[in-house]
């Protein structure tokens, strides 16, 4: 299996997965950032990241709950190391709403061009249109990234995101510096 078809395979069950529950959920808000009483985007942690829910039921208009939906686990291939944007890339069997990502940094790497990144595909203002299955094309969630030893740790929500959002991060963790990328 080669890199584009792992993460097609990958991406497509979390996609299946968001579209049925926006056909099952039909009165709802889809891909929905997290707001508060003002209207304004919430951001947490030392790296002000937002979030979005997959879906939040709609009672008389207002919001209801918040909907998380599971992708299936793609496990239709065997962990694999290619060479991506110049660094040495692991694949292992992750989810799209749930990629654990391990990457070699320099302590003292700014990370806001990775931040950046993250709010590049966040589509804070909602511009993006809806798709074919009523998705936004959008990222949901990053943790905030923290350095172990010489490695910084995050897990990213891809969401609807199409699939260059993943080799643009991988692109950006090698302008970054990062001698290797790890994903499961």
């Amino acid at each position: 299996m080669n890199l584009s078809s792992a993460i097609k395979a990958i991406r497509d069950a979390n996609i299946a997965a968001l579209s049925t529950a926006v056909n099952q959920n039909t009165d709802c808000f889809v891909e929905p950032a997290y707001l508060d009483d003002d209207g304004e985007v919430v951001v947490e942690g030392p790296y002000n990241l937002p979030c979005r829910a997959d879906l939040i039921t709609r009672i008389d208009g207002c919001p209801g709950d918040s909907v998380m939906v599971n992708s299936a686990l793609v496990n239709v291939f065997a962990d694999f190391e290619v060479i991506e944007s110049n660094i040495p890339l692991t694949i292992g069997t992750f989810h799209w709403d749930n990629a654990n990502f391990t990457a070699s940094l320099n302590t003292e790497t700014d990370l806001a061009p990775l931040i950046e990144w993250f709010y590049s595909w966040f589509d804070a203002a909602d511009e993006n249109e809806p798709d074919a299955y009523g998705l936004y094309g959008v990222t949901h969630f990053m943790s905030d990234p923290h350095f172990v030893e010489d490695k910084i740790e995050f897990t990213v929500d891809f969401g609807s995101a199409p699939e260059d959002v993943f080799f643009s991060l991988i692109h950006k963790l090698s302008l970054l510096g990062a001698k290797f990328v790890s994903v499961v």
